[in-house]
């Protein structure tokens, strides 16, 4: 028995895929690092529930689908929520759920942004891609 829970321990300290999702530091690590005209971007109608549960208001965050499954009016929206802005915190979590087509992600390049950095240090959130105006 003992040597079944040490053995289940050790699996979800080494094994990532184990671990809950870390929405908690993703949201700080933003919110330490997010410049005036920086924005947060997710494939789906609104901010997941875990970011908005941690976050401070400190960046603007918005969902830039039109539904669930994102469509063409995705494009529009997210064009809109990306104007005048400078960064974009692009969240890839669940897009091969809500924005198979990539809409969204399209359409802030599309806007004139490129990809600054890449942030994979979160377990369970996949990747946080940073873009930023040209």
């Amino acid at each position: 028995e003992m040597l079944a829970g040490l053995s289940g321990w050790m699996i979800y300290v080494t094994d990532s895929n184990q671990q809950r999702e870390q929405w908690r530091q993703a949201v700080r690590f933003i919110e330490a690092e997010a410049k005036a005209g920086d924005v947060v971007i997710f494939d789906f109608p609104e901010p997941f529930a875990p970011y908005k549960w941690y976050e401070k208001g400190k960046v603007p965050a918005y969902g830039a689908t039109d539904s669930i499954s994102a469509g063409e009016e995705t494009v529009n929206k997210t064009k809109k929520l990306v104007a005048e802005k400078e960064g974009v915190y692009y969240f890839e979590y669940l897009y091969d759920l809500t924005d198979p087509n990539r809409y969204v992600e399209k359409s802030i390049i599309d806007s004139g942004f490129n990809m600054a950095d890449q942030f994979t240090q979160f377990p369970g959130i996949g990747a946080i891609i940073y873009y930023k105006r040209q």
